[in-house]
């Protein structure tokens, strides 16, 4: 048997919607649609059940077996927990110290050497609870601690901090809309100050990213805002109470991004391992890691605003506030601070998905294991990986694709299947999967969308969604990405970024379940948003100024062509929005023919 870890989300119940399966090779799309309504409940009580609370109970029981262990007054009796250790389960584990065998695999990393011990106390985990460990483990994760830096002329091995490595851009991993140009941040500048003025621009306001990156966006909103739309930056200021917040968890990322935008008196905190005072007392950091400094806030100088303040709000400080939050949850959501804009940009590609796969015995949750020395080479490579993507010289992972044995808690309640996998109620007749076909479903981006659309109800304002995805829904889009190629989503845990694509018609419907006046918006193709407000006459603009070179005009009209042509990110990309609907029933800019889910 396996275990499955509860979801962890920020509020709001789990909606799940009409998911259209994608085939694993060429099979055709599924028709049918899961019952949402009647699982609502059934999703949330998911996010509390019995498992989890097994599992507390177990982790409970060997803390509290390890503390005897390690007590002196028990005149040497030991408890001895290693035979909770699931030694069956790696009865087959290939040879890894074997020279042999070592050529056949990737070199372990250290996030590997822990999902073994996981792995083999508890069983195969759930492609969520991998995503968790590969990105957010707190002394191994993907975006939690810098990797080591790329060699190159622009970076030399020798510099090893967050100052000369990018895990976005060309130094990094992969890049982003902001990163190819400017013309990205500026576009979504111009159309939160539109839906600021159509509500009558007021002060104060709270602009808040989820996932900032590198602090290229919300560097390139801001410098916009201050030099072209001065009334919106002034509504940021201190001095109204307006204020920036930044969802990130990384301390890394803090790093860059108070960097970025320049940022003065900026405050933070150092975690420890063990506590300095007790040192009985421990964090996630895990035994003899290096203190971590956690930035939590600073401000922006903007002291070119001052004059253009009105007068009865004028005063010394002219700046506008940035704090720093783990998750939204911890963002303010009080009206009387104004109305909350935010800003979601490649952040639901990293959010824990679980994946499902159709079997002659009905559907089944696709689970993480170790590698097997008994499993043909297929095992190990994901057959529905495009070639060309996947060096045919690479080394295997040293984990691997299972299928649960029968159904978990995931299957059932996300899936609203029976305890044979088989779909409930009146769309059992509608599924028309075929054997072998994938669907992944992303329970925490859906809980996150109707958060953002309840913040929007209670305090206005206005959201936007900007990630790779489909309005279809989601099948096997699992994968991983390093140094700008994709790889196998298994591939060295903790030194790859792992991402699925994003269901926007899933988003779309959980936010429609929300009362309120806030509505969806698309998704529309990145290409036709950016096109619709103008991204054309800004470049032509830009390559008309008299101060760009032939070089920085050809590099201009590249990017140009990046974020909006179909065969790059133009159709790959899409944007959702979320508004007030207001009486007159208007579409924000760059959604005029969309449809609105209600």
């Amino acid at each position: 048997t396996s275990s499955h870890p509860s979801i962890i989300v920020d509020a709001q119940l789990m909606i799940l919607l009409g998911l259209r399966c994608a085939p694993r090779r060429h099979a055709p799309l599924m028709t049918w649609a899961l019952d949402c309504q009647c699982i609502m409940v059934e999703t949330r009580r998911f996010m509390a059940t019995k498992r989890q609370q097994k599992i507390e109970k177990f982790q409970k029981q060997i803390a509290d077996a390890e503390e005897l262990s390690d007590r002196s007054d028990l005149h040497g009796l030991k408890i001895d927990t290693t035979g909770l250790y699931q030694s069956a389960t790696h009865n087959f584990l290939p040879k890894f110290d074997d020279p042999k065998v070592a050529l056949q695999y990737e070199e372990g990393t250290p996030l590997w050497d822990e999902l073994l011990k996981i792995i083999g106390l508890r069983g195969p985990i759930s492609v969520a609870e991998y995503f968790r460990y590969a990105l957010l483990h707190p002394e191994h994760g993907y975006y939690t601690v810098p990797p080591s830096p790329l060699e190159g002329p622009d970076c030399p091995p020798d510099q090893d901090d967050i100052e000369s490595y990018d895990l976005i851009g060309k130094r990094g991993d992969f890049t982003t809309a902001p990163e190819i140009s400017q013309i990205f941040g500026e576009l979504l500048c111009v159309w939160f100050v539109h839906e600021w003025r159509r509500s009558g621009s007021p002060k104060p306001i709270q602009l808040i990213e989820l996932g900032p990156g590198n602090g290229t966006l919300i560097d390139d909103v801001v410098r916009v805002a201050r030099a072209s739309f001065p009334d919106f930056a002034q509504a940021l200021c201190s001095e109204y109470g307006g204020a920036i917040h930044l969802v990130e968890q990384s301390p890394a990322l803090r790093k860059s991004q108070a960097k970025k935008l320049g940022m003065i008196d900026i405050e933070s905190e150092t975690l420890y391992a063990t506590d300095p005072v007790d040192p009985t007392v421990t964090s996630d950091l895990g035994e003899g890691a290096p203190p971590i400094e956690l930035l939590l806030k600073g401000r922006i100088p903007t002291n070119e605003l001052q004059s253009q303040s009105d007068p009865k709000h004028e005063t010394n400080d002219c700046s506008i506030p940035v704090y720093w939050h783990l998750n939204l949850v911890s963002v303010p959501n009080d009206p009387s601070q104004g109305h909350q804009y935010m800003l979601a940009q490649e952040l639901f590609d990293a959010l824990p998905v679980h994946s499902f796969q159709k079997t002659s015995d009905g559907w089944r949750e696709r689970l993480v294991d170790i590698a097997s020395a008994e499993e043909e080479e297929s095992s190990f490579v994901d057959d529905d990986e495009p070639s060309e993507a996947i060096n045919a010289l690479a080394k295997k992972p040293r984990l691997r694709f299972v299928l649960s044995p029968g159904t978990t808690e995931a299957v059932r309640k996300l899936m609203n299947t029976d305890k044979q996998g088989n779909v409930l109620g009146e769309n059992a007749s509608k599924d028309d999967s075929s054997v072998g076909d994938i669907l992944e479903v992303c329970p925490e981006g859906m809980s996150l969308a109707q958060d953002m659309a309840s913040r929007i109800n209670k305090c206005g304002g206005g959201a936007l969604i900007v990630d790779y995805g489909s309005a279809l829904g989601t099948g096997d889009t699992v994968r991983g990405f390093s140094r700008h190629e994709q790889v196998h989503v298994l591939s060295r845990p903790g030194k790859v970024d792992v991402t699925a694509d994003v269901d926007f018609r899933a988003l779309a419907y959980a936010i429609s379940q929300i009362k309120g006046d806030a509505v969806p918006f698309g998704p529309v193709t990145q290409g036709v948003f950016l096109m619709s407000l103008g991204a054309a006459n800004r470049v032509e603009e830009l390559i008309d100024d008299d101060n760009t070179t032939e070089e920085q005009a050809e590099d201009l009209f590249t990017a140009f062509e990046r974020l909006v042509l179909p065969e790059h990110m133009g159709e790959r990309f899409n944007v959702l929005a979320i508004v007030k609907q207001d009486p007159e029933r208007h579409s924000p800019p760059g959604f005029e023919n969309s449809f609105v889910m209600r």
